[in-house]
Formats: structure tokens, C-alpha cells, sequence
């Protein structure tokens, strides 16, 4: 049961990761793409974040973007991956003792 929790747990870690790729893509690359998606880019990327946006305040919006979300997704991604891995070993440590 742990063992699916941790696989569950990694994989929204890095989709979350990969969406703030993505975001921080589209907001740098703005100028030569259509408004909507990098205003919906510009407002998901705002809410991932949470309160890693504006840690880093800058002039530049692509620099603050870079900045702020992406340590926002580093942080996503290595909390994601270290609670899976601590439910792997729970679940592996609970298997075992139940031999």
C-alpha cells in the first residue's frame, strides 16, 4: 500500500516539476507567442510557486520567473522525491519485519 502512495507521490512531484518547466518556458519565450497561453502559463506558474514567488525580486521578469520558479520546482521535486523514497523504505521496512 505505501509502495503505490510512493509511486503516486513521484509522479505528481515531477509532473508538478515538469508544468513549472514548462511555465517558466512559456513566460521567458512571451514575446514571440500568443498571449493566452503565457498569461495561463504566467497564472499556474504564480500558484505553483506559492511562496517562493517574489523571494528573488528582480527588474527583469524572466530573471525573477527563472529565479523564484525555479527553485520553486527544484523544491517541488526533491520534497516529492524524498517523501516517496521514506514510504519505499517504510513500506520495504513493514514488509519485512511482517516475514
Amino acid at each position: 500500500m505505501l509502495r503505490t502512495a510512493a509511486k503516486v507521490i513521484s509522479v505528481i512531484s515531477l509532473v508538478v516539476f515538469g508544468l513549472m518547466v514548462v511555465c517558466i518556458a512559456l513566460v521567458v519565450a512571451a514575446p514571440s507567442l500568443d498571449p493566452f497561453p503565457v498569461g495561463f502559463a504566467f497564472d499556474a506558474g504564480r500558484f505553483l510557486a506559492g511562496p517562493f514567488d517574489g523571494l528573488f525580486p528582480s527588474r527583469s521578469v524572466n530573471r525573477y520567473v527563472v529565479t523564484n520558479w525555479g527553485l520553486a520546482a527544484m523544491v517541488w521535486l526533491l520534497i516529492g522525491q524524498a517523501v516517496a523514497l521514506l514510504l519505499r523504505r517504510v513500506d520495504g521496512v513493514t514488509t519485512a519485519s511482517a516475514r
